[in-house]
């Protein structure tokens, strides 16, 4: 792969967003000289300061940019797992006739949650049940409805606008906050399902889609009305082989009627036991940076393989089939640490925890300003810091975790313990 990035040029798009380092790092190391554009400064744009050179413009201004890609030689345009940047690189990329993994097509279904369920249903697929023409003004008259039910911007991510409602009074004000976040102004209303989460992540090559990783979803409820935030992701998931034997083929012939040929994506699934019920996917990597676990376990990375893509129209310079395997001997986690309301000041034990066994990798949270505030929570803003570890039996990184948890405190600026 490295003589598709020796001496050219890659324009990365958005240099806050967690993973865009990383993107970074993996470009310059192969050889490439490395552009990151955003609005901000390369004070508050922590992949500007790793880059060959930065760019002060938008990553919305999309004629501007591909102005200055043209005047400037860019090679290649890339970016990481915001959902604008993507969309605006797809836009991009096209202008300019340059390879991306991500299509508009594809990207305008799976971005959009109503129209991902559509495509479930389409093949059998089991989704979350939807309030189907909610009428915000009739609801009270509805006997329909049963609670709890849960609020959702069919078109936002991180959790923005999504309220669990136990009543009238609550969805009303819900379903108007909700609109606040959803560009098309589209909100939808599910039963509200409290069930082990799973994780779902898929690489797809030349349109060979696969099944590369699979994990729990641990979630933790610290307010009844707001959506309950991730606390950890297990890996292998215990449900791994009840997925690939019922469901697995499906979701590839899903994918495959869409176009994706190329890329990574998630899903987010509920599982009871025995079936499972979508509710939201991603055609990105993952928040969490997932990438991480999958590079640890097999040696295989879909960041750098979405870098590749961007730079030589392949994902890998060998076909992955024969190399990807999610179930994975050793287990591994990610743990979220989460705070409340406050303005955060120090993380305490951060250096004895990265000495542990087990503990290869820490990412503390690059963010806009230090406050977390009362609109914040139920969102992935509140989480600060995530730590990446592996063992090799459950009950080992049960006990590395709970080591972990108790040697670390997110103290605020006024001293007091703020982590949840």
């Amino acid at each position: 792969m490295k003589e598709h990035f020796n001496g050219r040029k890659l324009l990365v798009l958005g240099g806050k967003p967690a993973g865009t380092a990383d993107i970074v790092n993996y470009a310059r190391a192969m050889g490439a000289y490395v552009i990151v554009t955003d609005y901000l400064s390369e004070e508050a744009s922590p992949a500007k300061r790793l880059a060959d050179e930065s760019w002060s413009v938008s990553t919305g201004d999309v004629d501007t940019l591909v102005d200055l890609a043209r005047i400037n030689g860019v090679d290649a345009v890339v970016t990481g797992k915001n959902e604008f940047n993507i969309s605006k690189t797809i836009e991009l990329a096209d202008k300019l006739k340059l390879p991306f993994y991500n299509s508009k097509y594809a990207w305008e279904i799976c971005s959009n949650k109503d129209q991902f369920k559509k495509l479930c249903m389409d093949f059998g697929i089991p989704v979350t049940k939807a309030y189907e023409d909610f009428n915000i003004k009739k609801f009270r008259d509805s006997d329909k409805l049963v609670y709890p039910v849960i609020v959702k911007p069919v078109d936002s991510s991180g959790g923005r606008g999504i309220a669990i409602c136990h009543n009238a009074d609550e969805l009303e004000k819900s379903y108007e906050k909700a609109l606040i976040f959803s560009k098309t102004k589209q909100v939808l209303i599910e039963k509200y399902i409290s069930a082990q989460e799973v994780a779902i992540y898929y690489t797809a090559q030349d349109g060979e889609i696969m099944l590369s990783m699979m994990a729990d979803r641990e979630v933790r409820h610290f307010r009844k009305s707001l959506m309950p935030l991730p606390v950890s992701f297990s890996f292998p998931s215990r449900y791994l082989d009840l997925y690939m034997s019922t469901m697995d083929q499906q979701v590839q012939l899903m994918y495959k009627s869409i176009g994706i040929r190329n890329g990574t994506f998630l899903i987010q699934s509920f599982c009871d036991g025995n079936s499972f019920t979508f509710y939201e996917m991603g055609l990105r990597i993952g928040g969490a940076l997932q990438y991480k676990i999958m590079h640890k376990m097999n040696g295989l990375n879909p960041m750098e393989m979405i870098v590749n893509y961007s730079m030589s129209g392949k994902m890998y310079d060998r076909p992955l089939k024969d190399l990807i395997n999610p179930k994975y001997v050793t287990k591994a986690a990610i743990l979220n640490f989460s705070v409340g309301v406050g303005e955060i000041g120090e993380i305490i034990g951060l250096d004895e925890v990265k000495s542990l066994e087990g503990v290869f990798d820490v990412l503390i949270i690059d963010r806009e300003s230090p406050i977390i505030q009362e609109e914040d929570l139920g969102t992935l803003k509140q989480i600060v810091l995530r730590i990446y570890i592996m063992a090799d039996t459950d009950e080992q990184l049960q006990a590395l975790s709970n080591k972990i948890h108790d040697m670390i405190t997110i103290y605020a600026t006024n001293e007091q313990n703020m982590r949840l």
